[in-house]
């Protein structure tokens, strides 16, 4: 039995861990019974169904090499050996287009102002549009790019883009990529005028596995110049993955220790609060014994007093009272 996206009814999760509960207990039922279950992350999901179950992930690769990758290989090698060059280059540029706004959202605002959930259907779908369109205009020379830019960006994509802002970022890049340029080796990392030793350009029609190769060998180190950003944008992006890597650590480390530790060592709270205090104690021998006789000073202070001897002796003031 097959059960899917059984994250979206919570409630019967509930039912579905009981009969299996009954199904154990009766032993009666066949030995190769097997129920597969899929989901997204969610915390409804019973713990007892969690802890009974074998369980399998599918994440996103890290790094736009390998989402490239991944993206590219979502297409059958014996149906793409077969499409058109125009089609291939195409097809090639949408797995760019595809592994760029996946991996941009490491870089927090200044990649997306929301989280999207883009995916691989997104890819598949766009593809078949893009069959369709090729299909069409067969007797034509020339590839409809602005009813695939529209299409791309509005509808399979931009459905799932709510922000003006950046409904307009994934226009400008299909602006950039889908174009005639596309067929003919055309440089993908946008706006990298002052950055020459970054590029990658669109590979020329090859066989299949040869584009993998050509991934490998002629893709440099990730760099912000492959999403159009300045390169000093990665810095916000490792000081993140920094904190979270030594906030990892620190959630690992046993929440007791032993009684002599805790006598020869203390907390950073208590390090911090001891600091704190001897700090104060030294600014408090610095200013004592100080005292202004503010009668002397308003005397010897002339009888037309500008603001900053005013000042002078309202902080006098405050001073005695310290």
């Amino acid at each position: 039995i097959v059960l899917e996206n059984i994250h979206l009814m919570p409630a019967w999760t509930m039912e579905l861990e009981k009969r299996l509960d009954e199904y154990a207990a009766e032993k009666s039922s066949n030995p190769d019974f097997r129920i597969f279950l899929s989901a997204e992350p969610s915390d409804h999901i019973p713990i007892g169904l969690l802890e009974r179950s074998i369980k399998l992930t599918n994440e996103p690769p890290q790094g736009l090499k390998q989402n490239l990758k991944r993206a590219f290989a979502s297409f059958e090698k014996d149906e793409f050996e077969f499409k058109d060059p125009k089609v291939k280059a195409i097809l090639f540029g949408l797995c760019h287009f595809h592994s760029i706004i996946i991996e941009r959202i490491k870089f927090g605002p200044k990649g997306w102002n929301k989280i999207y959930p883009f995916n691989t259907g997104d890819l598949m779908n766009s593809s078949t549009v893009l069959m369709n369109y090729m299909e069409q205009n067969s007797s034509s020379d020339k590839v409809p790019w602005k009813d695939l830019r529209y299409i791309f960006c509005e509808i399979l994509f931009g459905g799932h883009i709510s922000d003006d802002w950046d409904r307009l970022l994934c226009a400008s890049y299909l602006e950039f990529f889908m174009r005639d340029e596309l067929l003919d080796e055309m440089e993908f990392y946008p706006y990298n005028e002052n950055f020459p030793e970054e590029r990658f350009r669109s590979p020329p029609v090859l066989p299949y596995e040869q584009y993998f190769e050509y991934i490998d060998h002629e893709m440099r180190p990730e760099t912000p110049v492959a999403y159009g950003l300045h390169p000093n944008a990665e810095i916000a992006v490792k000081t993140k993955q920094a904190n979270e890597l030594f906030r990892a650590i620190l959630d690992l480390q046993p929440r007791s220790s032993s009684t002599a530790a805790s006598d020869s060592a203390q907390s950073p709270q208590a390090l911090v609060q001891l600091l704190i205090q001897q700090i104060l104690n030294d600014k408090a021998k610095g200013i004592e014994g100080i005292h202004f006789n503010l009668d002397d000073l308003a005397t010897a202070v002339v009888d037309d007093r500008s603001p900053f001897q005013n000042v002078f002796l309202q902080e006098c003031d405050r001073m005695n009272i310290l």
